[in-house]
């Protein structure tokens, strides 16, 4: 059974997930209800979002919340970026906000979730003996009681997280770790 997380609890989101909040109309929600953490490089990709209503892109402005003290920016340190480049490197294709992000797993240890979509970045967990600190966008916000206004995607969902850990399991034997 996976653990619930609740408000007390420092969650550390992917770039997909800062955007899928945005998107959703729920980030300022999140962000109220949960301790938010993301890695540096996480700034840098999750810039714009798809408007629901116009399809437009419109701007992320992560600075702003990192300036009132509502998110927190978290520096992986390069033994943490080592250690995951030289785990996954061979096998998986990941971002520079999801190495940075795992990285900071790494060191910081298990009071820490980190909620993604990525399915690689979710192969990773497992790779990294991280995948108790795994956490979907869809529970998190169940925890945290967040009312979604449409569906979210479905790499966001528990059933997507389950089978990419179970694929992250299976990777892990193949390749002897």
């Amino acid at each position: 059974m996976r653990r619930r997380i609740m408000p007390e609890r420092l969650v550390l989101l992917d770039a997909d997930v800062v955007i899928e909040a945005f998107r959703q109309g729920i980030w300022d929600a999140l962000i109220a209800r949960t301790h938010v953490h993301v890695a540096r490089a996480i700034i840098e990709e999750a810039n714009f979002y798809p408007d629901p209503l116009t399809g437009q892109d419109r701007r992320i402005d992560l600075q702003s919340y990192i300036d009132q003290g509502k998110i927190t920016v978290l520096d992986p340190d390069e033994e943490a970026l080592a250690q995951v480049s030289n785990t996954c490197r061979r096998c998986l294709e990941l971002h520079d906000g999801e190495r940075s992000s795992l990285a900071t797993l790494v060191r910081l240890g298990s009071e820490y979730r980190f909620c993604t979509g990525d399915k690689a970045a979710i192969q990773a967990l497992v790779l990294l003996e991280l995948s108790g600190q795994s956490i979907s966008l869809d529970r998190l916000l169940g925890d945290a009681g967040i009312a979604r206004p449409g569906p979210l995607g479905n790499q966001f969902t528990e059933q997507y997280l389950e089978r990419w850990l179970r694929q992250g399991s299976v990777l892990r034997v193949e390749i002897g770790r």
